[in-house]
């Protein structure tokens, strides 16, 4: 079977992760009390660190072979992060997708207002909190995004998610919103991989960076 890329990681949940989120702006000091000037050089982008718990000679293989096959970066991958892989409110798992009725997607109404992405076809009263994550996904592009202040769905399913970054006018209203699990198509640093060839246990760890 071949491999689709961009490539999903070794799924455990027990890996641990920091997602960190560079605005891509500089501040300019300007003296006599003036507050420092601050201007955007570029797009937004997410950098994370990965670290899995301890794994056996047979476990790492498998994060060694999924790495050999990113060719040192040249191929991306779906990098997620465990801390948020499911809403913070719902620590015991989202009712909905446990019970099998939603499978954490919706529909994007509209992507007018900059910061903003409304949806329909969520489960009512569905909740969403400061620093929980969102992907969009259209075609073979992937936006990550984090909630910045609680957003609750109406009881026909609308919701507004207010977000940042803003999101990029390469998406459409075509795109689908995850709001389970979502996704940051990414790029390894190959010179950050750790996978120690020996004996009994050991971890396996890596740096990647957002990659459009």
């Amino acid at each position: 079977m071949s491999i689709i890329y961009p490539r999903e990681m070794p799924y455990d949940t027990d890996t641990e992760c920091t997602f960190e989120l560079d605005p891509g702006t500089v501040q300019y000091p300007q003296g006599n009390g003036h507050p420092p000037m601050v201007t955007k050089i570029r797009d937004s982008l997410w950098s994370a660190s990965f670290a899995t718990v301890p794994l056996n000679l047979v476990e790492r293989a498998e994060w060694q072979a999924w790495y050999n096959s990113l060719h040192g970066g040249l191929k991306k991958f779906l990098g997620w992060d465990i801390t948020r892989h499911q809403p913070l409110g719902y620590p015991n798992g989202v009712p909905a997708i446990r019970d099998g009725t939603w499978d954490g997607t919706a529909t994007v109404e509209d992507l007018g207002t900059p910061g903003l992405i409304s949806v329909s076809g969520v489960p009512a009263g569905f909740i969403l909190l400061p620093g929980d994550r969102v992907g969009l996904t259209e075609g073979e592009r992937f936006g990550y995004f984090e909630i910045s202040t609680k957003s609750v769905a109406d009881p026909d399913g609308t919701m507004e998610l207010p977000v940042h970054p803003w999101v990029s006018s390469v998406f459409s209203t075509a795109a689908t919103a995850v709001l389970f699990r979502p996704r940051c198509r990414m790029a390894i640093i190959s010179q950050s991989f750790s996978c120690p060839g020996v004996p009994g246990l050991a971890r396996v760890s890596f740096q990647a960076v957002e990659a459009f």
